[in-house]
């Protein structure tokens, strides 16, 4: 009989699993709680999505609207979060640390994510929350809907006189939904070939017209982008025995808002984990998995536009990123990555990025 190429995922038991308290502190019924109005639910129970009321700030009726737009565009989301994925909390998990797999995971093991991440560059300093929700429809089609909040985001910045201005912002950022569809995957004993395609979108949910002294900061450094993202590509992974590698390879295109338009970016990732412990699973017992993991992060962004013209940010990013997956049970994972640039020839308003770090959470239903 053969064995599955995933040995630690477990079984489908008739038996509904408990759902971890620690998991809601900011899992995604916190982010409906935290991000919307006490009309927000009503609205999206009566005729659809409602208009969502002006902007918080005074900055004239232009941003006033910009505002209102970015508001209906998170209020749109997150009626997604309520009405389709959290239904599948009672069962809810899996993936990589950055790369994606080629694997489409069980329509019994839906996962629930949660990945907070520090990133200290030279403008700027973020600490970020990711919740991730990923549920499968059918054995080839996987859905992944991410919910990112700025925790802490200090970002520092010139005014048009030059002068060096700093500000704190928080608050939710461009939510992305991905699919994932396998094209083949040939699973043998303790061996896998996977290959599928990828689609992404990205909504305009994060605020994207903040200020600071009646000077406006940069796109870049505002907690949203303000415009719509899409993104197709695909990813190809092998297992062997305790060796895993996987490349996905992904293009995005990002659409013009308010004279902005993000650069179009090409990025290839790699990784290769190995399974440290066990060397030899044993069925007659529970095991913890470790896995250490390398990844390398490239990304090739082209000029952004702005101000009637090239903003000439065009340049290549690559990071280097150890880190460690533990397997404490088979249905908690444990996730830990550190990000160093190798090679960064991008220079736009966050200036020279220095380094990054992780740790998550996965919990399997």
């Amino acid at each position: 009989m053969k064995k599955t190429t995933e040995p630690r995922l477990p079984t489908h038991s008739a038996q509904k699993p408990r759902i971890p308290q620690s998991v809601f502190p900011y899992s995604p019924i916190y982010l409906v709680a935290r991000f919307s109005s006490a009309r927000f639910i009503p609205s999206c129970q009566a005729s659809g999505i409602s208009n969502g009321g002006g902007a918080a700030l005074s900055l004239a009726r232009r941003r006033r609207k910009h505002a209102t737009s970015s508001r209906n565009a998170r209020r749109t989301l997150l009626c997604v979060l309520v009405l389709f994925f959290v239904p599948s909390l009672a069962r809810v998990a899996v993936a990589q640390i950055e790369t994606e797999d080629g694997a489409v995971t069980s329509p019994e093991l839906p996962t629930v994510r949660e990945f907070l991440r520090y990133l200290e560059a030279e403008n700027l300093q973020d600490l970020r929350l990711d919740t991730q929700l990923t549920r499968s429809l059918t054995r080839r089609l996987e859905l992944r809907f991410t919910v990112p909040v700025h925790l802490h985001r200090e970002v520092r910045f010139r005014s048009n006189g030059g002068v060096r201005q700093s500000k704190d912002l928080s608050g939710l950022g461009d939510a992305v939904f991905r699919a994932k569809y396998s094209l083949a995957q040939v699973d043998d004993i303790m061996e896998s070939t996977r290959w599928a395609v990828l689609g992404e979108l990205t909504a305009p949910t994060g605020d994207h017209d903040r200020s600071d002294g009646g000077v406006e900061i940069p796109r870049r450094l505002q907690l949203g982008s303000g415009t719509w993202g899409f993104g197709a590509g695909t990813v190809f992974t092998v297992v062997r025995n305790r060796h895993r590698a996987s490349a996905d390879f992904y293009y995005r295109y990002r659409t013009r808002h308010d004279g902005f338009q993000p650069g179009q970016t090409l990025s290839l990732d790699l990784a290769y984990w190995f399974r440290f412990h066990p060397v030899v699973f044993d069925p007659s017992k529970e095991q913890v998995e470790v896995r250490p993991v390398i990844e390398l992060l490239s990304t090739q962004r082209f000029d952004s536009q702005g101000g009637g013209g090239s903003l000439g940010d065009e340049g290549l990013q690559t990071w280097m990123a150890p880190g460690l997956q533990i397997y404490a049970s088979p249905r908690v994972q444990l996730e830990f990555t550190v990000k160093v640039p190798v090679i960064d020839t991008i220079d736009d308003v966050i200036g020279d990025r220095k380094w990054e770090a992780g740790a998550g959470v996965k919990i399997r239903f």
